[in-house]
């Protein structure tokens, strides 16, 4: 059983939290939704994300972030998320996440989004 270092920090948007792993546990880049596959993370994140707990999960190098549809939600589920990646990361599992490439035109629909949005 390893002992993998980690630790959970806010970030400047209340409905996002951020937890950084040392070492190499946590591999990206990826973004994870309920609509899309999920595999890869704890059965407790990837339960959250398909009952919509969290929105979204964004896997980093060394790093790995949940987002929430409000700021209560994300304080309820936060404690479970923290014991079951600590868990998981302490039975020697890994997070190995990379999103499959988007296509030109789904890369375009994103850019035009962001341009017409708030």
């Amino acid at each position: 059983m390893a002992n993998v270092a980690m630790h959970v920090e806010t970030t400047a948007d209340p409905l996002v939290l951020r937890w950084v792993v040392r070492g190499d546990a946590v591999r990206g880049p990826a973004v994870l939704r309920a609509r899309g596959e999920v595999s890869g993370l704890p059965s407790s994140w990837t339960e959250a994300l398909h009952s919509g707990a969290i929105t979204e999960v964004v896997v980093g190098d060394g790093e790995i972030t949940a987002r929430a549809h409000d700021a209560a939600t994300l304080r309820q589920v936060a404690p479970g998320l923290q014991a079951s990646l600590a868990d998981f990361l302490n039975e020697g599992n890994q997070i190995r996440c990379i999103t499959p490439a988007r296509t030109d035109e789904e890369l375009a629909d994103a850019v035009q989004l962001l341009l017409d949005g708030p």
